[in-house]
């Protein structure tokens, strides 16, 4: 969508969707293709569920580059660091992430010329960083400190945790505001996913016949982000909700069977199809929606979709 990842980008989806998988497949890319123009870079991953293996990010890499022509898979392994909760606190990864920023901003040895496009003040070639990729999974369960020591230090129904989700709001408020200027100064590229669940309305009295005003035209009736605040929704260059994933299948004389069977009697659920709707486009159109071939195995498979 517009020719290419855009500095800020925003995948929401329920549980089993391919948020993830969509997300490190458009990195991957991304990376690869700043390694084909012959520049080094790398990936700093927040990984808020403890639930991401750099094997399985490797395993992605192989259908990218399956003859291992670009060494993928080994760069992967040296230059994609994943930070989990479990090891690291959100507001150390935040400290780490602004000092990344910092660095790159003010690292003249790391500026290159951007062929293709002219400096539309100086009418030169436009000289600008070398881009990195940053990865939040799952924007929902982004935490801080304060949030956690509130629920340690205190029993869950204590009055001292009655401000609980407030502080979080704060926190992940403030990241976002500072989040857009971070990434345009270092040149780096973000892909933060979250969690949507069913909206659930409990107003009463004459609140209950008020209609809410909807903020992303196209979110699917009834969804909500969880854990999303309203910078989430207004932020991002794009933002796709991922949804109605199902088995790619067809039906013969055998019955429902794999579209794409690997041999004559394949019965197995690998590929399935996942729609992305564009939720947001900030410089091109909203609304379209985009069904993607994904491997559980092997990730996206663009050459299918």
């Amino acid at each position: 969508v517009n020719g290419g990842l855009p500095q800020y980008t925003a995948v929401i989806g329920s549980v089993n969707n391919y948020k993830t998988t969509l997300m490190l497949h458009m990195t991957m890319v991304g990376l690869m293709r700043t390694l084909e123009a012959g520049y080094p870079s790398q990936v700093e991953t927040l990984d808020t569920e403890i639930s991401m293996k750099l094997t399985r990010i490797m395993q992605l890499a192989k259908s990218l580059d399956p003859n291992g022509d670009m060494g993928l898979v080994e760069y992967i392994k040296r230059y994609w660091h994943i930070s989990d909760t479990n090891s690291v606190s959100t507001n150390e990864w935040v400290t780490k992430f602004d000092k990344l920023c910092d660095d790159k901003e003010t690292n003249k040895e790391i500026e290159v010329n951007y062929d293709a496009y002219i400096n539309p003040v100086s009418k030169k070639v436009l000289k600008y960083k070398i881009p990195t990729f940053v990865n939040i999974d799952t924007f929902s369960k982004f935490t801080n400190d304060k949030a956690f020591n509130k629920i340690s230090d205190n029993d869950l129904d204590d009055s001292a945790t009655n401000t609980l989700f407030m502080n979080i709001g704060m926190f992940k408020k403030k990241f976002l505001i500072s989040l857009p200027r971070n990434l345009a100064r270092a040149n780096i590229y973000a892909i933060l996913t979250a969690h949507v669940g069913e909206k659930i309305d409990m107003a009463t009295g004459p609140a209950m016949y008020i209609r809410p005003s909807k903020q992303l035209q196209f979110l699917k009736g009834g969804d909500e982000i969880e854990g999303g605040t309203k910078d989430f929704k207004q932020s991002p260059n794009i933002m796709y909700q991922a949804h109605t994933a199902k088995a790619l299948t067809i039906k013969n004389a055998k019955g429902v069977v794999p579209e794409f069977p690997i041999h004559e009697n394949d019965t197995s659920t690998d590929l399935n199809v996942v729609t992305l709707t564009v939720l947001r486009n900030k410089s091109g159109q909203s609304g379209i929606s985009i069904p993607m071939v994904v491997s559980q195995s092997e990730g996206i498979k663009p050459w299918l979709s």
